[in-house]
């Protein structure tokens, strides 16, 4: 568990800190970045939660893993939906 952590804090922390450019097109990016990170990370979660070394399963670690993951997917469909345009264009 504790290599997982390791591995994650700092993307986590680069990307983080890449959202407080002062370059909108690297803070676009890089919340782009973040939403993906939470998505793959909630995605990885689910993928491995049988697996015997898996010890995210209280209801905090949870919440935190799925929360964000839910909360950036809705921060990001508006930009995403008003990139991509009109349905029938």
């Amino acid at each position: 568990m504790v290599v997982f952590i390791v591995v994650q804090v700092p993307i986590f922390a680069g990307l983080v800190a890449l959202i407080a450019s002062e370059n909108p097109k690297i803070r676009s990016r890089s919340r782009t970045g973040v939403g993906l990170f939470f998505l793959i990370h909630a995605i990885l979660h689910i993928l491995f939660k049988d697996h015997p070394a898996h010890g995210f399963s209280a209801f905090i670690s949870n919440f935190l893993i799925f929360g964000s993951s839910a909360l950036w997917v809705a921060f990001l469909l508006p930009d995403w939906n008003e990139r991509r345009g009109p349905l029938n264009s």
